[in-house]
C-alpha cells in the first residue's frame, strides 16, 4: 500500500512524502518490521516505520547528485543520455539561460539548487547553504503513485520482476522511484515550468506543477513486424519482448498539458513535455511588460512587434495582471525580444515597454497533439481499444485514450470529450474524435471528470462512455441507432463500436437552474444489469469543497448535492430528478423497483428510471464511488466549524445500489452513512485477498478519537465488508478432445 502526503504551510513550498506499507492476512496495515502501523481508529502510530519514505531522500543523497532532467534544448528528453550540456537540471548546464526563469532578483543557480533540494537560504541558520533541506520533496497533493511491473524471462524460463513507482509533485517534477529501496532514480521538470519555479521561493501563494496522476498502458505487437499493436493487459511490461509502456500524466492545477513518458526498461524513458496541449508552443514565451507603460488593449491572435529588435510573434491570450503577455510563433528562432524595447500590437496599436522575455532562444517545446479547447488537465486518461472505419483509410482497431476536456472556472474551456489514437512510436498519436459544444450544443460546461468506458460484449473494444460535467449533466457517448452492417435497429445492449459514428446524448439533467450549481467532478460507477445499465454517481464542487451553502443568516440556502442511480437502456435522454425516485427520507420513501419497466412507486406520473437522495447542506461527494457485493460505497465531505473535525467531517455511505436503502451496520443499527474522521476523505478502495475478509480502505485528514487509540491524526480507515462474498462466472471455454 502506497500513501502520499502533503503538509500545508504559510510558505509557498509545501513538504510532501510518499511512503510504502504492507497489508497482513487480516488486511491490517503493517510496517517494515511486521508491526501494526495504525491504531484501532486508523491513525498512524509514531513508531510505525514504512518500508521506505521519500522523506528520507534528504538524508540518503546530496542534492547535487540527484538525476534531474529538463527539456532545455530539444523539447523532449532521453533519460539514458544525461548530458549536462543539454538535459541536466543543474547550474553547470550551459543550455539553461537566465531568461528561461523569468524576471526575478534570484540568480539562476539559486533557483536551480533550491529546486534540487538545497538549503539555499539557510533556513536552519547554520551557515551552510549547500546542504540539503530537511525535506526536499514537494507536496504530492492530488497525484496518486503509479506502480509499474517490468519483467524479463531468461532462456530457462526464469522470470525477473522489477518494480518502479511514478508520481507527480508540486515541486515541479515527476519522480521515478525504485520500489525496493525507495530511492529516486530520476526526476523530470517540463521546461514550461522553468519560469514559474521562482514563485515557489518568492511568490505569494502555493504553486501547482505536476499535480495529476500518471496512468499507463502497455502496448504489444501481435506478431513481430506486423505493425498491429494491441493493449497488453497481463499487468507486466515484458521489455525483453518489445512491449511498449506509454504513460500519460495531466497537470491538474499545474496546466493544460499531458506529459507523455515511454518507458523502455525499468530505468530509461523518453519524455515529451506536451504530448497533448491546448496550443502549439513552438517558439513560444511570455513577455513581462512594465505595467505603467501599458497603453491600449492587445488582441488575442494579433501580431506584436519589438520596435528595437524587429522580432515578431502572435499574441496568445489576454494581458494578465496588467503586465504578462503570452505569445507563440515567434518569427526568428535564434533571438528573443529585447529588454527595454517597446512592444506594439500591429492591429490594436496597444504597446508597452518590455521588462523580460522568458522564451527559449533556440527551441520551444512544441505540442504533438493540439486541442485548442483543452482546459486544465484534471482527467485521468482511460486507455482502451477503439474501432474506426475511416482512420488511416481502412477499418482498424487502435490503442486509444479517452480524455475529457478539462477544468475551467468559467466554462470557457474543457467542454468536451476527446478520443485519441495512442501510437507506439514516440511522437505518434492523433485526435480522432472530438465531441464538444461545437457539435453538441448542450455540452456547454467544462468536463474535468475522468470517463467511464464500457465494453458490454467483452471483446476488448469500447462500446460506449459515461461522464458527468460541471452543469450537473451526465452524458452517454456512443452510437445506438442501427447496426452498421445490417442497418437493422439496435436493441440494448448492442452498440455500434465505430467511433466515427459516435455522438453524445444527455442521460440526466440533474440541475435546471441557471447557472446550475450541481457539478460532477468524478466518473460514475456503472453496473451491467439485465436490460439496462445502472449509472451511479454523486455530485459535489471539488473546486470549492468548503462551501457550506448557507445564506446570509447562516441558514441552508436551499441547494443540496445528491447521490444518483440512473437506469440506461439507450432509449432515454434528458432525464430529470422527477424521473427518479426521491429516497431522501428513508422512513417514508417508497422502495424503487428497477426491474419493473413500468413502475411508478412514488405515484408522480413518471415511470421510475432510478433513484436519488439529497445530502446534507454543504455535503459533497468528492471521489468516485464503488459498487461491491450489491452495495454502493461513496465518501463525502461535510464542511463545518467543529474543532474536533478540522475543516469538516469525512463520511462513508453504504447503500443498496438498486434501492438506496442503508446498508451500513454499526452497533446493530443499519444506516446509510457513518462519520469516519475529518478532512476530505479519499475514494473508497476495495481490498480482496486470501485469506481474510474484504475491506474498504479510506484515508482521512484526521481520525475519530477512541479509548483504544493514542492519536487521532491522519490515517487510513478500515471498513469491514460482508464476509463470504460469492463471485459469479462471467465466461468460460469448454475444451474437447477426441
Amino acid at each position: 500500500i502506497y500513501l502520499s502526503f502533503f503538509k500545508p504551510s504559510n510558505g509557498n513550498f509545501w513538504q510532501g512524502d510518499v511512503a510504502k506499507y504492507a497489508l497482513d492476512d487480516d488486511n491490517n496495515i503493517i510496517d517494515k518490521n511486521g508491526d501494526t502501523a495504525t491504531w484501532p481508529n486508523g491513525a498512524f502510530k509514531d513508531t510505525a516505520e514504512p518500508f521506505w519514505s521519500a522523506k528520507d531522500w534528504a538524508s540518503n543523497r546530496h542534492h547535487s547528485t540527484r538525476v534531474i532532467f529538463t527539456d532545455s534544448s530539444y523539447g523532449d528528453v532521453y533519460t539514458w543520455a544525461d548530458d549536462p550540456k543539454t538535459q541536466g537540471f543543474h547550474p553547470t548546464n550551459a543550455s539553461l539561460k537566465k531568461n528561461y526563469f523569468g524576471n526575478t532578483t534570484l540568480t539562476m543557480a539559486e533557483i536551480i539548487n533550491y529546486t534540487r533540494g538545497a538549503d539555499v537560504f539557510d533556513k536552519d541558520e547554520d551557515g551552510n547553504v549547500n546542504e540539503n533541506r530537511e525535506i526536499i520533496l514537494g507536496d504530492v497533493l492530488h497525484s496518486e503513485p503509479l506502480i509499474l511491473f517490468f519483467r524479463t524471462t531468461d532462456a530457462a524460463g526464469t522470470e525477473t520482476i522489477t518494480q518502479r513507482v511514478l508520481f507527480g509533485s508540486n515541486d515541479g517534477m515527476i519522480h521515478l522511484v525504485d520500489d525496493e529501496t525507495g530511492k529516486e532514480i530520476w526526476a523530470y521538470i517540463p521546461s514550461h515550468y522553468l519560469y514559474r519555479l521562482k514563485d515557489v521561493i518568492e511568490g505569494t501563494s502555493h504553486q501547482y506543477f505536476v499535480d495529476g496522476t500518471p496512468k499507463a498502458v502497455c502496448l504489444r505487437e501481435t506478431a513481430s513486424g506486423s505493425g498491429v499493436w494491441v493493449i497488453d493487459t497481463d499487468g507486466f511490461v515484458d521489455y525483453d519482448k518489445n512491449d511498449r509502456l506509454i504513460i500519460l500524466c495531466g497537470e491538474r492545477k499545474g496546466g493544460s498539458s499531458y506529459i507523455r513518458i515511454e518507458m523502455l526498461n525499468p530505468n530509461d524513458a523518453r519524455i515529451i513535455p506536451r504530448f497533448i496541449s491546448d496550443k502549439h508552443y513552438e517558439r513560444a514565451g511570455r513577455l513581462e511588460l512594465d505595467p505603467a507603460s501599458v497603453a491600449g488593449t492587445f488582441i488575442n491572435g494579433e501580431q506584436i512587434k519589438g520596435l528595437t529588435s524587429g522580432q515578431t510573434a502572435s499574441v496568445d491570450g489576454a494581458l494578465e495582471l496588467g503586465k504578462y503577455l503570452d505569445y507563440t510563433e515567434r518569427t526568428t528562432w535564434g533571438a528573443i525580444f529585447t529588454a527595454g524595447e517597446t512592444v506594439t500590437g500591429v492591429t490594436s496599436g496597444a504597446k508597452g515597454v518590455l521588462v523580460y522575455d522568458t522564451a527559449k532562444a533556440s527551441y520551444g517545446s512544441n505540442s504533438v497533439i493540439v486541442n485548442p479547447e483543452q482546459g486544465e488537465s484534471w482527467a485521468n486518461p482511460a486507455f482502451t481499444m477503439i474501432h474506426s472505419e475511416t482512420y488511416g483509410g481502412v477499418p482498424c482497431d487502435l490503442p486509444g485514450a479517452v480524455i475529457s476536456g478539462g477544468f475551467s472556472d468559467d466554462d470557457s474551456r474543457g467542454r468536451g470529450v476527446n478520443i485519441y489514437y495512442i501510437h507506439y512510436e514516440f511522437y505518434g498519436g492523433a485526435l480522432i474524435k472530438h465531441l464538444s459544444v461545437a457539435n453538441t450544443p448542450d455540452m456547454k460546461y467544462s468536463i474535468p471528470s475522468s470517463v467511464t468506458i464500457i465494453d458490454e460484449d467483452n471483446n476488448t473494444i469500447t462500446d460506449k462512455i459515461y461522464v458527468g460535467d460541471l452543469g450537473g449533466q451526465i452524458w452517454r457517448i456512443g452510437s445506438f441507432d442501427v447496426d452498421p452492417v445490417t442497418l437493422d435497429p439496435l436493441s440494448f445492449p448492442d452498440a455500434d463500436q465505430n467511433v466515427d459514428t459516435w455522438t453524445a446524448e444527455r442521460l440526466l439533467v440533474s440541475d435546471t437552474s441557471i447557472p446550475p450549481e450541481r457539478k460532477f467532478y468524478y466518473p460514475p460507477t456503472v453496473t451491467l444489469e439485465k436490460g439496462y445499465d445502472l449509472v451511479l454517481t454523486g455530485s459535489g464542487d471539488r473546486n470549492d469543497p468548503c462551501n457550506r451553502h448557507l445564506d446570509a443568516k447562516g441558514n441552508p440556502d436551499g441547494f443540496y448535492d445528491a447521490i444518483y442511480a440512473v437506469k440506461d437502456n439507450h432509449q432515454d435522454f434528458d432525464l430529470q430528478d422527477f424521473n427518479l425516485v426521491d429516497v431522501t427520507n428513508e422512513t417514508t420513501a417508497p422502495t424503487p423497483e428497477l426491474k419493473n419497466e413500468t413502475a411508478d412507486v412514488d405515484s408522480n406520473g413518471y415511470v421510475d428510471k432510478g433513484w436519488f437522495f439529497y445530502l446534507e447542506p454543504g455535503e459533497k461527494v468528492l471521489s468516485k464511488p464503488v459498487v461491491f457485493a450489491g452495495t454502493l460505497y461513496a465518501t463525502t465531505f461535510l464542511p463545518n466549524n467543529d474543532p474536533c473535525l478540522p475543516g469538516g467531517a469525512a463520511r462513508v455511505y453504504g447503500v443498496n445500489y438498486k434501492t438506496g436503502a442503508g446498508a451500513i451496520n454499526k452497533d446493530g443499527v443499519t444506516s446509510r452513512s457513518v462519520t469516519i474522521g475529518g478532512g476530505i476523505p479519499s475514494r473508497p478502495v476495495v481490498v480482496v485477498k486470501e485469506p481474510g475478509d474484504p475491506v474498504l480502505l479510506i484515508s482521512t485528514g484526521s481520525t475519530n478519537p477512541d479509548d483504544k487509540s493514542e492519536a487521532f491524526d491522519a490515517g487510513v480507515i478500515k471498513v469491514k465488508l460482508p464476509p463470504g462474498v460469492k463471485f459469479n462466472l462471467m465466461w468460460w471455454i469448454e475444451l474437447f478432445s477426441n
